[in-house]
């Protein structure tokens, strides 16, 4: 803008819109510079704090994948050692399902118990625990259930006196169903079974041991022992416990009975 002329009559009108002109001028200017300003600050800023950043997530994406990696191992492995239990189904006599409960780890079989547990069914299982013995009270049956799950029914089906008279389960109990043919099943050992059975007697009460032997179906009475009321407890060292009328025994795995 040209500095009017000191003889104009309008001078100082002139000047002061002069001056007010150069003032607005500089506002703007420092109002442009100090916006320049603080974009190059904060270009500069965030420059400098993106590798920061981005090397942050990368270490923290790393760490997160190692804590999953982990994690998912010992799920596995925690999977790998928990024993997941399953069961073979089997029928009783009267046709009720039952299933032989047992866990898996790997291939090693264990029997735990007889569901539903409601129905108070009788059962033993093996040292080995790969065996089961379960009591049919209805039929009067011993089963043995295996890892397989293979039933196999060990009951006497028939008792030959020392006179050469055979006797059958079927006509003993068609003709007197309070009579005990056998009961109670125990292990004695991974092989071998023992039971409460009134023969060889047809007309008495009294109860004897019997034993049989799960790898030739053999049956074989523990003559020393006998009772009104037997009853049997844990496998210990010495073989089974054995309660009969208050004394103490133990049915050994060979099948006899000691003190």
């Amino acid at each position: 803008m040209a500095k009017p002329s000191i003889f104009s009559k309008d001078y100082q009108k002139r000047m002061r819109r002069r001056r007010t002109g150069f003032a607005l001028l500089i506002v703007a200017a420092l109002v442009v510079a100090a916006a320049a300003f603080m974009a190059g600050k904060n270009f500069l800023s965030n420059g400098n704090q993106q590798p920061s950043n981005n090397t942050a997530s990368v270490e923290e994406e790393k760490e997160a994948d190692k804590t999953t990696a982990t994690d998912k191992t010992a799920n596995e492995t925690k999977e790998a050692e928990t024993p997941k239990e399953e069961g073979f189904e089997f029928k009783l006599a009267d046709g009720t399902s039952m299933k032989a409960v047992y866990t898996a780890t790997g291939t090693v079989t264990k029997f735990q118990y007889v569901s539903p547990k409601e129905k108070n069914v009788y059962y033993n299982i093996n040292p080995a625990g790969d065996k089961i013995v379960v009591f049919d009270s209805g039929a009067q049956s011993m089963l043995i259930i295996d890892s397989t799950g293979k039933v196999q029914d060990i009951t006497n089906p028939a008792y030959t006196s020392s006179s050469g008279q055979v006797i059958t389960k079927e006509s003993v109990l068609g003709s007197n169903k309070s009579y005990m043919w056998c009961s109670s099943p125990a292990f004695i050992s991974d092989t071998a079974v023992a039971y409460i059975s009134q023969l060889p007697w047809l007309n008495k009460t009294t109860k004897y041991v019997w034993t049989v032997d799960l790898t030739t179906s053999k049956h074989k009475q523990v003559s020393s022992v006998s009772g009104e009321k037997i009853t049997f407890g844990k496998l210990e060292a010495k073989g089974l416990t054995m309660n009969a009328d208050e004394s103490v025994f133990y049915i050994t795995p060979a099948g006899s009975a000691v003190k």
